[in-house]
């Protein structure tokens, strides 16, 4: 048989004493476990942040066209509403517009054109313009109706008829020509 003199609370400090030598050795392991673990996802952190720096600077020049593209969409829009804005006034003032055209195709001609008439119509299928003059010659004409035409303000211009008429010594043209809108 066997008898412990040692003292309990000398044998309660060896337990708690063991205890805590086995607690700071499964800390000690836990620590160095977890600092590992913590060592390598830093370094995976570090890849993935490298990657992720890496793929910015190969895109940042795709990011800078994408801030270009917005600024031309919002000048694309800035002229649209001037557009709109145009087309509004060129409504409301299409006489005005109309009389700027043809008196700039008669300017083309040099002198040898004349407009009599100018008629508007504006029915609500279709937009007509009818004018009457005279013309010393073929060429005027032809300059003439050029310059309708490049004006872009006409879908087609069209002469209805050309006459001959003696007016003193020489001879001029009558005509009459149709614009359509």
């Amino acid at each position: 048989m066997h008898v412990d003199l040692i003292p309990f609370q000398l044998h309660r400090r060896h337990r708690v004493v063991a205890a805590l030598r086995a607690w700071a050795f499964y800390a000690t392991i836990a620590a160095v476990i977890f600092g590992m673990a913590y060592i390598v996802e830093r370094g995976r952190l570090r890849n993935v942040s490298d990657r992720v720096d890496q793929r910015e600077l190969e895109f940042q020049p795709i990011v800078k066209k994408q801030a270009e593209i917005k600024k031309i969409l919002a000048q694309l829009d800035s002229l649209r509403s001037r557009e709109a804005i145009a087309y509004a006034l060129e409504d409301r003032h299409p006489a005005l517009t109309l009389v700027a055209t043809v008196s700039d195709a008669t300017a083309r001609t040099d002198g040898k054109l004349n407009i009599e008439s100018l008629v508007f119509d504006r029915t609500t299928d279709r937009r007509v313009v009818t004018m009457n003059g005279q013309v010393v010659d073929h060429l005027g004409m032809s300059k003439f109706l050029m310059a309708l035409r490049t004006s872009n303000l006409f879908r087609s211009v069209d002469p209805k008829w050309i006459k001959a008429k003696e007016n003193g010594d020489w001879t001029v043209q009558q005509f009459e020509v149709e614009c359509l809108f």
